[in-house]
């Protein structure tokens, strides 16, 4: 009976039994098997050498394949989130530049209302001839301050400032009803004004001729019958006070649109390098569109702009958490008379003076 023989051939690849040169030979006949061990030839020998060239050849480019594509994901990783951080920190920072617009509409306001209470000494004058409010809208009085330095049988020539004057100059001062003497300053406690009249000119101690601003203080006179409304009307804001102010709130609007733009950026980034986020970014749609209408409403003064302004910084909500600036929201909606906010208010501040106990004790 012929016998028909399969060779089957294990290459052992990391040498951890064999010598490159041997191989298993397995043969396998009619009912029998033999199993022994044969050295190979020189080609198979050959063979077998290349093959492990090959294998380590294949391993080293995966392992330098597998090492540039973690580097590349490191960098694009690194560059993800600097990216990210750059875009949070131009969120914040509008966002801090519009709240900030938004209060300086109400401080710039409240500027212009307290400077009106601060009444200068001897408010109504007579100058040629007419009686004169001097907090009048169209008022041409002036401001003076500064150092007597000769009192002449016409006026104090002074040194110091007046008007919108940055520097020190010399000027002139005609009717002032106070007595002074030279090196004396103007009572820097009061508020002194005059209205600008003319040129006055001297002879300097070196014989040379000088012209500076004269200023005219006028006669200090009584009240006019029409007095009360005269004054009442200065109370109220001018015109280009008003201008200020609405240029004021056209800044804090643009700002809000800025902070919103910026928002939108930092969502549309997260959306398109993250879509696992894309879902979340959906159902955070309308938190963002709310915080858009509530910036915007709060910019005009809608005392529930307001309030949702206030209870976002509060809560962290669209916003970073920020009890002061909850307190200043909710305080404007509740003087805009917002009975909500009135009650948010005390609870905030009760809350503020109940953990201010606790950090003391």
């Amino acid at each position: 009976m012929k016998l028909k023989f399969f060779i089957v051939f294990s290459f052992v690849n990391l040498g951890l039994f064999l010598r490159p040169d041997v191989a298993f030979c397995t043969l396998v006949g009619a009912g029998s098997s033999i199993t022994g061990v044969s050295p190979l030839n020189g080609e198979g020998a050959a063979a077998l050498q290349q093959q492990e060239q090959i294998f380590q050849e294949q391993r080293r480019i995966q392992e330098e394949e597998a090492e540039q594509e973690a580097a590349i994901a490191q960098e694009k990783q690194t560059e993800f989130l600097a990216k990210l951080q750059t875009l949070k920190d131009d969120l914040a920072s509008k966002l801090q530049d519009a709240t900030n617009a938004l209060f300086d509409i109400d401080t710039l306001r409240q500027q212009f209302l307290d400077a009106k209470k601060h009444i200068p000494e001897d408010p109504w004058r007579e100058i040629n001839g007419e009686k004169k409010y001097v907090m009048s809208e169209n008022s041409e009085f002036v401001n003076f301050s500064g150092q007597i330095q000769e009192v002449g049988p016409t006026g104090v020539r002074i040194l110091g400032q007046y008007g919108n004057l940055a520097g020190q100059e010399e000027y002139f001062l005609i009717n002032f009803p106070y007595k002074v003497q030279a090196g004396e300053y103007i009572n820097p406690s009061k508020i002194y004004v005059a209205v600008e009249d003319g040129q006055f000119g001297y002879v300097t101690e070196d014989g040379l001729g000088k012209h500076i601003t004269q200023l005219n203080y006028g006669n200090p006179c009584a009240r006019p019958s029409n007095a009360d409304s005269v004054e009442k009307l200065a109370l109220q804001l001018t015109p280009d006070e008003e201008s200020r102010i609405n240029s004021a709130k056209a800044d804090a609007s643009a700002k809000s649109e800025l902070a919103v733009a910026a928002q939108k950026r930092l969502q549309d980034f997260l959306d398109k390098n993250d879509p696992e986020r894309i879902a979340a970014a959906q159902r955070k749609a309308s938190e963002e569109l709310g915080l858009e209408f509530d910036l915007r409403e709060a910019v005009k003064g809608d005392p529930i702009g307001l309030l949702s302004m206030g209870e976002r910084y509060r809560d962290g909500n669209g916003v970073p958490k920020d009890s002061a600036k909850a307190k200043e929201f909710l305080g404007k909606a509740a003087a805009a008379g917002n009975q909500t906010a009135v009650q948010e208010l005390s609870k905030l501040t009760q809350d503020s003076t109940a953990t201010n106990n606790i950090s003391q004790n």
